[in-house]
């Protein structure tokens, strides 16, 4: 018995000793052998530092170790490492060595690293098998069917492989694409020989960054997938059952099937993102417009993908998103509230069914489709679509305050928010994007722009050609109806506005209070009580902060009123005291008025148009320019056939009175019959009388002159006519006193003679 136990002793330390001797001198060999046949098949640099074999590590499955695995370029990539590995280690069944299964229980990579690289001519460092030169061996017929000793079926199963702390770098410098990640853990068990198995995966990715060109799409994301799949080697397809994906702080369930070919890959799969909120999906997005957005609330999101997945075109998806009270809150914007939203998405549209917010005070509620979206953001499509917003109140003066204002809150009072708003309008030029084909139906029921106070506007707005087009909209305006039709081009450097409009019932004053154009082309506004009737149409260029270049206006129009006032208009008030008639102070025409005009260069050119009081007939005509200047010709007729002409000339703040006298009592000798030649002609032929005769002839031709300058003061009733015929009265008085002078003068130098 005790000879028997030394045997078996003595055997179990030979094995013992060759289990752990053998591999100690195997070691080296197994590791020259190794890089030595590598580099016959691989184009490549494969060094480490110990290939270690091991009988008891992990007993009773053999182990083998290598350390620090490095696999570097050649070439082109000379010194660019490919492969690098701290420690990879196999866990070998030590009894299917000696079976037709080789059984490898687990594999271990500890801090592997790919570095993959394309370079700009499309040679990538992962491209390193070398070609073979060898002729395929020929076959040789066995006389029996035996097979030989290489004939043996040996399949290697693989029960579990685990990454610890991977990294990865991907540079396409042809296409521009950069993606990496700072560690990567990967837990996959299941019997990989099996032609089905179920393999249960769990990975966690640690900042991946993903850049395309100069734009990051995805920045420092943690991604985490955990879940079995069911796999179909035979068939090539994976199937996930209720697989649970975490992204950032989106959380998601996935479901379905892809299966792998030779021309890459297929997918019908389902994502569930409901339950997250909006702002962790958000962050998502490395967007710096989106770091200091603050947002609160829950989105529902289900997609999904069926098709092949490619890089040249996206397969078939739907998303259904929905939004159950959404906060959004950005530093000097009002909040952005979400009360409802409902789209669904397919690669072929975007389908709008609701979405209702709230900005600040205004209120939105958009629905439609837009189609061709995909290819738009992707290629030179263009977006095409159908919309339809509605409001009951629209604040475009909080609005543009917090988007251009400097220091502007969203608790702005109405007046500083108004003229915000003018500041931001002129700060720079909306540019119309191009490749859109869009209309959108409005309904608006009030709209709060600077000081004008819109409401029921109803109409269609379109985006097509680089340009804004307003189509038939109708409003509520000035305290009247108006409608409009306009296009904003943005085709040249400098953007275009065409208009055509018309008012109706409209008020004077308000329009002169609301639209600030009007108090530099037509300031008179501001003093007239009444309402009017306007058609418009005119063209003006914008430079590029967006303000109106004046001296691009060009249009005509046609202004018509049945009853208006006039008062306190400076130039009436001089007009008045210049005829010496106080009722031009204060007009008030009860007749309708037609003003035609037309805009050239910026200035308003008005047509010559009557304004009856009583039986006086005003006629005016003239022009009013950029800087408010105006040249007005003034035709008064009074009864009796009196007329009196003037001008009106400098500013209206500040306007300059003149009447054409001349004029005016030519007028009235000829109404009186009075020839004023023939008392020229009179003096002329008593000019070589003695002094004596000069001196009675001259008396009598400035009496002359009295009597018929009362006659003509008599004769007329009508106030403003009796002032004027005063006033040739006493010009005419004058000129025969000058007359007179001049006969006595001329007398007595001849007589002197």
């Amino acid at each position: 018995m005790k000879r028997v136990l030394r045997v078996l002793l003595a055997t179990v330390v030979t094995v013992v000793v060759v289990m752990v001797v053998v591999p100690m001198f195997l070691g080296d060999k197994i590791g020259e052998i190794v890089k030595r046949e590598a580099g016959k098949l691989v184009d490549a640099r494969i060094e480490f530092s110990k290939l270690d074999v091991s009988l008891f590590r992990h007993f009773p499955q053999a182990s083998l170790e290598i350390t620090d695995l490095d696999v570097s370029g050649v070439g082109a990539f000379e010194g660019h490492s490919l492969v690098a590995a701290e420690r990879i280690e196999l866990a070998v069944d030590l009894w299917s060595v000696f079976g037709d299964s080789f059984e490898v229980e687990k594999v271990w990579l500890r801090r592997p690293s790919i570095s993959a690289l394309v370079l700009a001519n499309g040679k990538a460092n992962w491209d390193i098998m070398k070609e073979s030169d060898e002729e395929p061996a020929a076959t040789v017929e066995s006389s029996t069917d035996e097979p030989t000793a290489d004939e043996g079926s040996l399949s290697v199963a693989l029960r579990s492989i685990m990454i610890r702390d991977a990294q990865l770098a991907y540079e396409d410098r042809e296409s521009g694409i950069v993606l990496s990640l700072a560690s990567l853990n990967l837990d996959l068990s299941g019997d990989l020989s099996a032609a089905e198995t179920t393999l249960s995966l769990a990975v966690k990715a640690k900042q991946i960054c993903f850049k395309s060109g100069n734009e990051q799409l995805v920045d420092k994301l943690d991604v985490a997938f955990s879940g079995d799949v069911a796999a179909s080697f035979e068939n090539n397809s994976y199937t996930l059952g209720g697989a649970r994906l975490e992204a950032g702080g989106v959380k998601a369930k996935a479901d379905g099937t892809v299966w792998l070919d030779d021309k890459g890959a297929r997918a019908k799969l389902s994502l569930d993102c409901s339950g997250n909120r909006i702002g962790d999906i958000l962050a998502l997005v490395p967007a710096k417009e989106l770091q200091e957005l603050d947002v609160d609330g829950a989105i529902g999101l289900v997609a999904h993908l069926d098709g092949r997945l490619t890089t040249s075109r996206l397969p078939s998806f739907s998303v259904e998103l929905s939004l159950d009270d959404v906060k959004m809150r950005l530093p000097e914007m009002p909040t952005i509230t979400l009360t409802n939203g409902v789209a669904t998405a397919t690669r072929e549209r975007l389908a709008i069914e609701s979405i209702d917010l709230k900005v600040g005070r205004s209120d939105l509620a958009l629905s439609g489709a837009v189609t061709s979206y995909w290819e738009y953001l992707t290629a030179d499509a263009t977006l095409g679509g159908s919309l339809k917003v509605a409001s009951t109140l629209l604040d475009a003066n909080e609005l543009l305050a917090s988007l251009g204002g400097e220091g502007s809150t969203a608790d702005t009072t109405e007046h500083s928010a108004a003229t915000m708003a003018e500041e931001s309008a002129a700060t720079t030029a909306f540019e119309v994007p191009e490749r859109m084909n869009l209309a959108l139906d409005a309904s608006f029921d009030k709209v709060l722009f600077g000081k004008m106070d819109i409401s029921q506007l109803r109409g269609a707005i379109s985006l097509r050609n680089r340009t804004l087009a307003l189509d038939n909209l109708s409003m509520r305006l000035f305290g009247g109806a108006a409608s409009a039709s306009a296009k904003y081009a943005t085709v040249t450097r400098e953007p275009k506005v065409s208009l055509k409009a018309s008012f109706e019932s409209a008020s004077f004053r308000q329009t002169f209070e609301q639209l600030e154009i009007m108090q530099q082309v037509a300031p008179i506004f501001e003093k007239i009580e009444g309402s009017y009737s306007m058609s418009l149409a005119a063209d003006m260029a914008f430079d590029e902060k967006f303000a109106v270049q004046p001296r691009s206006i060009n249009g005509s129009g046609e202004l018509r009123s049945g009853h208006f006032k006039l008062s306190n208009i400076k130039a009436l008030d001089m007009l008045a005291t210049a005829i010496g008639d106080t009722k031009l102070k204060a007009i008030e025409c009860q007749e309708p008025t037609i003003i035609k005009f037309a805009i050239r260069n910026g200035a308003v050119e008005t047509r010559p148009f009557d304004l009856r009081l009583g039986k006086t007939r005003l006629t005016l005509s003239g022009t009013t320019g950029l800087d408010t200047s105006i040249n007005y010709n003034v035709h008064v007729a009074a009864p009796n056939n009196v007329n009196i002409d003037a001008k009106v000339k400098g500013t209206f703040a500040s306007p300059k009175v003149s009447l054409d006298a001349a004029k005016t009592v030519e007028t009235v000798l000829n109404t009186l019959g009075v020839d004023s030649s023939a008392l020229k002609e009179a003096t002329t032929a008593s000019r070589e009388d003695i002094v004596a005769e000069a001196e009675k002839r001259a008396a009598e031709i400035v009496e002359l002159a009295r009597k018929e300058a009362q006659k003509a003061v008599d004769k007329v009733s009508n106030p403003i006519a009796k002032i004027a015929a005063q006033a040739a009265a006493d010009k005419l008085i004058k000129e025969a006193e000058a007359q007179a002078a001049k006969i006595v003068e001329e007398a007595r130098k001849k007589a002197a003679q």
